[in-house]
């Protein structure tokens, strides 16, 4: 696949990359309804007028859907689990290196709570809405 298709598919929306991939393959099905259906049913039938041709290969497309549809909701619902585990195990993380810093003495400690807070503020806050607009921000990690 070149590159600017890529690139141009990475910076549209779930909803318009959704209207994108269901349009090409409308286009895709009424262009093969289109071209093959003169062609079968003069291979198959003749002269004679026949709409079976067309009932079949409707059925046919409408399972490719059927699959491709039930496909996608399995690949969207792992993803979606794969990106709340990965969330609770940072939560988990962020909680225990917290809890952890109770072994220290005092104003260590306090630097160390504040900083921890510092982070997760910052990851919550900033670099989760940047992540949605697509800008990856380089002060959390650092």
């Amino acid at each position: 696949m070149p590159d600017w298709i890529s690139d141009w598919l990475g910076r549209l929306s779930a909803g318009q990359l959704a209207v994108v991939f269901c349009a090409f393959f409308m286009a895709i099905t009424w262009l093969g309804i289109l071209l093959v259906h003169p062609v079968m049913r003069r291979v198959l039938h003749g002269n004679e007028p026949s709409n079976e041709l067309i009932i079949h290969i409707a059925g046919s497309f409408g399972l490719v859907y059927a699959v491709l549809l039930g496909l996608l909701t399995v690949a969207t619902f792992q993803n979606t689990k794969d990106v709340v585990d990965g969330i609770g195990r940072e939560a988990s993380a962020l909680s225990a290196i917290y809890h952890s810093t109770d072994g220290y003495p005092d104003p260590l400690r306090g630097e160390l709570k504040a900083e921890w807070r510092e982070h997760t503020h910052y990851v919550i806050e900033m670099e989760w809405p940047a992540h949605r607009r697509g800008v990856v921000l380089e002060g959390g990690e650092h």
